[in-house]
């Protein structure tokens, strides 16, 4: 993945600091994702997000798993839509 971004810095002339945040927040929310599935489905919400949430599950508890998603979610948002998540909130209402 590292050679990826190097590539990508080094042949696309628009990669900025902004670039770099909005990529990380799409994995970051993706990954969110695939954890959320697995937790809502069980064994089959996939291998990915069933190994990940199972370890979590087992250090911090499935009230914790659940604190641990939201959070992510939220901060893939921010990355994403580069505001704070309470003026996009303010913004909604």
């Amino acid at each position: 993945m590292l050679a990826l971004a190097f590539v990508a810095y080094r042949y696309f002339s628009g990669f900025d600091f902004r670039f770099f945040e909005f990529s990380i927040g799409a994995i970051l929310l993706f990954f969110t994702i695939l954890l959320i599935q697995s937790s809502l489905f069980g064994a089959s919400g996939g291998m990915v997000g069933s190994f990940a949430v199972s370890e979590l599950r087992r250090m911090i508890g499935s009230v914790g798993v659940w604190i641990f998603n939201v959070m992510l979610f939220v901060l893939a948002l921010v990355l994403i839509f580069e505001d704070r998540f309470t003026d996009i909130i303010k913004n909604c209402f």
